[in-house]
C-alpha cells in the first residue's frame, strides 16, 4: 500500500538548526567537555562507549551541578508523558535518528514516525475499512490513518522505560542531556538545546524526580 511519507520524519535529527555545532565533525575536544565523571556505571548495558548516537566516550562526562538524580524506578510516568515526551517527539524521533528499532539504544515511538509492532483498530474511513492492522506496518512514516493515531499504552510504556534507563545520580551526566546539549558529548553533530533552555530544564527536572501530581492528559498525542 502506498503511504505518504513525512520528509521530516526521514531526514535530519533535532529540528533546531539555529544552534551552532560546537563539536565540529561530531568530535568534541577536551576544551568543550567538562571534567565530570563520565557516563555512570548504572546506565543501561550496551551503551558503554556508544552513547545514544553510537559515538559517546566513556569518562568524558559533563561537569555537573552536583544535584542528586532519581533512580529509574522513582521517575514519574505522568510527568514524562506531559512534559518530556513532546520534547523527544519534536527533537529525537525522526526515522533517521532515534525513530528506529536498530542500532540505537535510545528509541522513540511517535505519531507520523516510528510506530510499535502491535495490532490496533483503524476506522472505517481508512483504506480497507474498519479492521485490525499492524501499527508498525501501516503507521510508520505516515500521517494517514493509524500513523497519526495517539500513542498506544504500549508505546507510552516503551518510551518511558527506555528513557529512564538513562537516569544517573547526577542528572546532568545523563546522556539524555549530556549528548544533545550545546557543547556536550558527541552526538552525530546534533545539539538541540543549551543548558539554560526550557527543554533542558524540563528533562533535568524529570531526571531529578519531578512529579506531575496528576494524571496526564496528553490530548491527541
Amino acid at each position: 500500500m502506498w503511504r505518504p511519507i513525512l520528509l521530516a520524519a526521514m531526514v535530519g535529527c533535532g529540528g533546531n538548526t539555529s544552534i551552532a555545532n560546537d563539536c565540529p565533525n561530531a568530535v568534541c575536544s577536551a576544551g568543550t567537555l567538562g571534567t565530570g565523571g563520565g557516563t555512570q556505571s548504572g546506565n543501561a548495558a550496551g551503551r558503554a562507549g556508544g552513547g545514544m548516537a553510537g559515538g559517546g566516550t566513556a569518562g568524558s562526562g559533563m561537569a555537573g551541578s552536583g544535584a542528586a538524580g532519581s533512580s529509574p524506578g522513582a521517575l514519574d510516568l505522568e510527568y514524562f508523558k506531559c512534559r518530556v515526551e513532546p520534547i523527544l517527539d519534536r527533537g529525537c524521533s525522526m526515522l533517521g535518528c532515534h525513530g528506529t528499532e536498530t542500532a540505537r539504544p535510545f528509541r522513540v515511538y511517535s505519531r507520523g514516525r516510528m510506530r510499535n509492532n502491535e495490532q490496533v483498530s483503524q476506522v472505517s474511513t481508512c483504506p480497507g475499512g474498519a479492521r485490525a492492522v499492524n501499527l508498525a506496518q501501516e503507521g510508520t512514516g505516515t500521517v494517514m490513518c493509524v500513523g497519526w493515531s495517539p500513542h498506544t499504552a504500549t508505546e507510552w510504556r516503551k518510551n518511558f522505560d527506555n528513557a529512564r534507563t538513562f537516569a544517573t545520580p547526577n542528572p546532568d551526566d545523563s546522556d539524555l542531556l549530556a549528548q544533545p546539549v550545546l557543547g556536550g558529548r558527541t552526538h552525530a553533530g546534533v545539539h538541540l538545546f543549551s543548558r539554560t533552555s526550557q527543554d533542558y530544564q524540563t528533562i533535568r527536572d524529570w531526571l531529578s524526580g519531578a512529579q506531575l501530581g496528576r494524571a496526564c492528559n496528553p490530548g491527541s498525542n
